[in-house]
């Protein structure tokens, strides 16, 4: 196998990183599951946590091509969409489930949840867990990196 271009490796990287869904992994194991090497696996592993920590970038529309940039506030607003999309998914979500899903005490985690009860998202069913009070989620589709990205051409 010949040498990979930049394009290729991060489409790998992000396939991989997509088939995990919440799961806990390391840069070794990631560069097992894509054949990439390690150092090139903690680099570009870098550079999405480094963009992820100051916030999101969506694409807003094609024509012409318009963003729009959303910052983190902080780790626990990141932390509790977390815990919100995971309650959107699963409709249910306990303190010990989101403690150990997050590798956070249960201290905070209570918290998080106490504050996804005082938006309106949830209510509280014993002492332990809460249930969303919105429409669970279930068809999620995942990006297709397959599909060529469309080019704005001027016109003249």
């Amino acid at each position: 196998m010949g040498r990979r271009s930049t394009r290729e490796v991060w489409i790998d990287v992000l396939r991989a990183l997509n088939s995990m869904n919440f799961q806990q992994f390391t840069a070794s194991e990631l560069s097992n599951m894509t054949g990439i090497k390690y150092e090139t696996i903690k680099r570009i592993l870098w550079i999405i946590e480094l963009i992820s920590r100051f916030g999101c970038l969506y694409r807003v529309k094609n024509r012409p091509r318009t963003y729009i940039w959303i910052p983190h506030e902080n780790t626990s607003s990141a932390l509790k969409n977390l815990a919100i999309r995971k309650l959107l998914t699963n409709e249910t979500l306990s303190i010990s489930e989101l403690a150990k899903e997050l590798s956070i005490d249960r201290k905070f985690a209570k918290k998080i949840l106490n504050s996804i009860v005082n938006d309106g998202l949830a209510k509280w069913i014993d002492k332990e867990t809460i249930i969303s009070v919105l429409p669970p989620i279930n068809d999620v589709r995942p990006i297709d990196l397959e599909k060529p990205f469309e080019r704005f051409v001027p016109r003249r």
